[in-house]
């Protein structure tokens, strides 16, 4: 770099010139070093902010799960309360007396249950692998 500024007739003699090329270098040197803190602290920035994004996506997985596991819980407690009902009818019909009741009831829930079962089946058969949020990506879909 020094050897690009040497005039053709060789080096200057002049002290100036020699302490103006002193002065530039430390400049460079100067401007290099405020480039590299630069660049430093924009790694930093981009390490906190990855740091910050990885924090949100984990704090919305885990609320996504929850929100998941609600809903599995309400559907739960809905159907035992259906179940509950019909339980209840069916046995207030056989306590009336009323045995042919009971027994439609009876066939009418085993149909909807077989049904349902093979609606699931049949369902989860034909569902994309990436739907399912119980199986991790390496996992072979079944």
């Amino acid at each position: 770099m020094a050897s690009e500024m040497v005039p053709p007739g060789g080096p200057p003699t002049d002290p100036k010139w020699l302490e103006q090329l002193v002065e530039n270098q430390k400049q460079e040197i100067a401007l290099k070093a405020n480039e590299l803190e630069l660049e430093k602290q924009r790694d930093n920035n981009n390490l906190s902010w990855a740091r910050e994004s990885l924090a949100a996506q984990e704090r919305d997985r885990k609320h996504e799960r929850e929100c998941q596991r609600d809903k599995q819980k309400d559907r739960q407690r809905f159907v035992l309360f259906l179940l509950g009902i019909i339980a209840a009818v069916v046995l207030v019909a056989l306590w009336l007396g009323k045995d042919a009741v009971a027994t439609e009831i009876a066939k009418a829930v085993v149909f909807v249950a077989a049904g349902s079962i093979g609606g699931y089946g049949y369902a989860r058969s034909k569902a994309e692998p990436s739907a399912d949020l119980n199986q991790s990506p390496s996992e072979p879909s079944s």
